[in-house]
């Protein structure tokens, strides 16, 4: 139990949160429902176990003295009833409970309007390149999760066409199971290996290894990430995941979620995912999607290095996994995380409808990534279908990438390329 507390509080002061009477009480609660949570972690205890507790009890009144008029009310025995219902329960809701009594987060209604139309800052494009590249250094990381080369090649060889490293991590892996803290870990250690005098003006772009490929250089990169006036810009996605999920969702409701129709449908009866994130009258694009992040070392290492404050077994589990994690550390307004709704860096598959005829599918960066089960179709007729002058085009159908060979190539791929 100890030890808990101490992660609890060793979390609240690196957040530079007071420890008050009230915070002292949160923390009290926090460190006996990670205590539930293990259990039932460690199938010594059901799903649905230990909602009968002062502790949940007490994350009960927390979040209903936070929240708006009339949402989320409910008592435990109706936590209880819609867990066991099995509608949608992704997680356990004591291990929820845990997770929010550790990185509380407003629950009054976000405001915020996103216009994608507005111009952005233009005082970067003045920049000459080589005053550009002198000011600010640039790092690409990813961390190579599944030992599935062939997937990861997708990513090397589109990075190595346009003149773009990737450090990769975790090469040294093996078949070994890649944890979530782990990989954590990992891109943190990478970040405190930048000098600390050079983290400030460092850019580092990372992203996920087996679903991503690169579409610009990296000055265009660095380009576009000055003009959104951020410190750490996570991509974004359509579907609200993993906040439109109970116990996340908090909503109490059995048929609170439409699975198809318009997004600004889909998640109307949730308060998070509907009023906790800003809008946009022009992008469907509204939740933070944590498999791809820009930012300055800086700030992204305080972000890691937060993370080492949680124990192992509960981020390795995380309720909704590693987005689960950084959605509700965005949520919680530390470290002013932002996410690319607008998709002026990162888009996600199906988020940008592929039509060769649009010109708009050429500006600078043409959204950069894609992820998805069809990226590596996609990239091929992304290739194909690009403009004769398109330096993308050029450089991904003749210049020999050496550095990647050592990389397996997709059959698609490797017949494209030799075409």
């Amino acid at each position: 139990m100890v030890s808990v507390v101490l992660y609890g509080l060793l979390f609240a002061f690196a957040s530079g949160s007071p420890i008050g009477d009230e915070e002292r009480r949160r923390l009290a609660a926090y460190s006996e429902l990670m205590e539930h949570c293990k259990e039932i972690r460690e199938g010594r205890a059901d799903t649905c176990d230990y909602i009968f507790t002062s502790a949940f009890e007490y994350f009960l009144d927390y979040v209903s003295k936070r929240a708006p008029q009339g949402q989320f009310s409910g008592s435990a025995s109706a936590w209880k009833a819609r867990c066991v219902s099995g509608i949608l329960v992704k997680d356990p809701p004591v291990c929820w409970a845990a997770a929010y009594m550790l990185i509380p987060f407003p629950l009054t209604e976000n405001e915020e309007v996103i216009d994608c139309a507005a111009p952005t800052s233009g005082s970067v494009d003045q920049i000459s390149t080589e005053d550009l590249l002198s000011q600010y250094k640039f790092k690409a990381l990813t961390v190579e999760t599944r030992n599935l080369e062939e997937q990861t090649c997708a990513l090397l060889r589109t990075s190595c066409a346009l003149g773009m490293d990737f450090e990769v991590l975790g090469q040294d892996w093996g078949k070994r199971k890649m944890t979530r803290a782990v990989k954590i870990r990992l891109v943190a250690d990478a970040l405190k290996r930048i000098p600390e005098e050079e983290r400030k003006r460092t850019i580092v772009i990372n992203v996920d290894s087996s679903d991503v490929f690169i579409q610009s250089d990296k000055e265009t990169i660095m380009r576009n990430f000055l003009r959104q006036d951020s410190r750490l810009l996570f991509s974004g996605e359509m579907d609200c995941f993993p906040f439109r999920y109970f116990p996340m969702s908090m909503t109490l409701g059995n048929n609170t979620i439409i699975l198809y129709g318009p997004v600004e449908e889909r998640y109307s009866k949730l308060h998070v995912c509907d009023r906790l994130y800003p809008k946009s009258s022009s992008s469907p694009v509204r939740w933070l999607n944590s498999g791809s992040w820009i930012g300055f070392a800086d700030t992204a290492l305080e972000a890691y290095e937060s993370v080492r404050e949680v124990p192992r077994w509960f981020m390795d589990r995380w309720p909704g996994s590693d987005q689960g994690f950084f959605n509700t550390l965005y949520l919680s307004g530390r470290y002013g995380i932002k996410i690319d709704m607008c998709s002026e860096i990162f888009a996600t598959f199906k988020t940008v409808e592929f039509n060769p005829e649009d010109e708009r599918e050429y500006h600078s960066l043409w959204q950069l990534y894609g992820h998805g089960p069809f990226r590596h179709q996609f990239n091929l007729v992304y290739a194909e279908k690009a403009n004769d002058t398109s330096p993308f085009k050029y450089l991904w159908k003749y210049k020999k990438t050496e550095r990647c060979n050592t990389q397996k190539p997709l059959k698609e791929m490797q017949a494209f390329l030799t075409s």
